[in-house]
Order: C-alpha cells, then structure tokens, then sequence
C-alpha cells in the first residue's frame, strides 16, 4: 500500500517536510517558495491511480508551499500520457550543482 506522498528535503537541517499528496513530475522553484506538479487522468505506473477516493481534480497546479494553496493551470480532461512527456521531461530534471 503506497501513500503517495511528496516531500521535500533540507540539506542544511536534515529536515524532511511532507508538501502533499499525488504529485507527479514535481518542480520545486529556485526560491523553493513554489512547486509545480501535475496529477494526470491518465494510468500512470501504478493501476489507476487517478480512480482512487481522494485523488481529486486531475491538472497541472502551482502550489504555494508558504500557504498551501493551489493554483490550477491546465484542467486535465483530455490529457494522454503522451501528452504530458514535455511536461516530464522538463519537471523531472534534477540540478546536481
């Protein structure tokens, strides 16, 4: 049984903070002030996901993570996994600086 949960980890402090819940393709700001994630429609690695009880709206959304509030951008209705392959390209993409 898996939780689906995001974090974010603080290097400095070795702090873990639980952001949410069902966000795929995550893309923290360079301020860390925002992420931006998507939940897909679409199946995605594990057998419908997006049926569960409490996935809620699919998109793609910014999440302010000072207030925890979310901002919806694009409304998934029609969106494909093919689709969404610019979107996980460009959001997967980690800077190892």
């Amino acid at each position: 049984n898996f939780e689906h949960k995001a974090y974010k980890y603080n290097f400095d402090s070795k702090e873990i903070i639980e952001i949410g819940k069902y966000m795929f393709y995550p893309h923290l700001s360079e301020n860390e002030d925002y992420l931006i994630y998507s939940k897909p429609k679409y199946d995605t690695s594990e057998d419908r996901v997006s049926d569960l009880p409490d996935y809620g709206q699919t998109g793609l959304f910014i999440r302010n993570l000072k207030t925890n509030e979310d901002i919806e951008i694009l409304k998934d209705h029609d969106l494909s996994g093919e689709d969404m392959i610019p979107i996980q390209l460009i959001y997967t993409t980690i800077d190892y600086k």
